[in-house]
């Protein structure tokens, strides 16, 4: 059965992060529905950032724990998500970003609506860029990486994991699915929304719900000096299209666990796309692969927007 009145656990990872993390945590403690917890594991942090958590935890009751080792970003959600209370809906938190005050109301209305007690499933939203100092050097995120182009879908997400994990709510019945997640998978999004899209469910609103900071330390932006990397990297990309040659080898080990854990649980028609893709076959979404090489050069060529 579908929870009636759901209640929110906010999870987050934090390391290094107390140039930016109070700034979030205020815009999580005055959301127009509140957590009923927030959860914080951090990294080892040499910075301020415990004395902010230690702080935020005596005003608020936040509870944080602090790891002995290193366990990166991947491992350090699901020990955060592990903590969290089973039966709550879960929303995840990046240390650097700042929440417009209706994210988690709406995320919840939206997840509630398509929650249906037994399903995986997922809610997620557009974002608005900020720099340093919170201007807005972006409206949309979507727009800049064109995410908005072609149709959200299992097919296309194949190709390059489109939902930002900090927009990110889920229903318990992913809460199991996101602790099972296998050790090298570089992204925990990008795992859960193949489950999602792959034999669960989704929704997304299209409003921006987050302040998605872009700064110097932040790996989904191309820092200005990083440019000829970048265009390297965006040339190899069309090649390996072109050559049909190892094509988009960042996404196979992704698939492939995915596919090893779940192709029974795929609906028949998402279960063939994974065979195609997995056997190297581009031919069947040209059309996705030629608006995302379009925005990544879009991207490339507007690095200082």
């Amino acid at each position: 059965m579908p929870i009636s009145n759901p209640l929110v656990t906010v999870v987050m990872a934090t390391y290094n992060g107390a140039a930016f993390l109070e700034s979030q945590l205020v815009s999580i403690y005055k959301q127009s529905c509140p957590p009923a917890t927030v959860i914080v594991c951090d990294d080892g942090s040499v910075d301020n950032t415990h004395l902010i958590l230690k702080r935020y935890a005596q005003k608020y009751g936040l509870q944080y724990h602090i790891n002995n080792s290193r366990l990166g970003v991947v491992e350090n959600f699901k020990k955060a998500v592990k903590l969290a209370d089973h039966s709550h809906f879960i929303a995840l938190a990046d240390q650097d970003d700042i929440w417009l005050p209706e994210k988690l109301e709406k995320l919840t209305a939206a997840l509630q609506s398509i929650d249906d007690g037994q399903t995986p499933a997922l809610a997620y939203s557009d974002l608005s860029i900020i720099d340093a100092n919170e201007k807005i050097v972006s409206p949309s995120f979507w727009q800049i990486w064109e995410y908005d182009r072609y149709p959200h879908c299992f097919q296309t997400l194949l190709f390059g994991n489109f939902i930002t994990g900090c927009t990110v709510m889920f229903n318990p019945a992913m809460h199991s699915h996101f602790l099972q997640m296998p050790g090298n998978v570089e992204m925990h999004d990008a795992w859960i929304a193949l489950i999602a899209f792959g034999f669960g469910k989704t929704i997304f609103i299209k409003s921006p719900l987050v302040l998605y900071r872009k700064h110097e330390n932040n790996a989904a932006f191309i820092s200005d000096n990083k440019k000829e990397k970048g265009l390297r990297k965006l040339i190899g990309f069309v090649e390996k299209i072109i050559k049909g040659d190892a094509f988009l080898d960042d996404r196979m080990l992704i698939t492939e666990q995915f596919s090893r854990r779940y192709q029974q649980q795929l609906p028949v028609q998402n279960l063939q796309m994974l065979q195609q893709f997995l056997n190297r076959n581009p031919i069947f979404s040209e059309n996705y692969i030629m608006k995302k090489y379009s925005a990544l050069n879009k991207v490339v060529n507007s690095i200082n927007y």
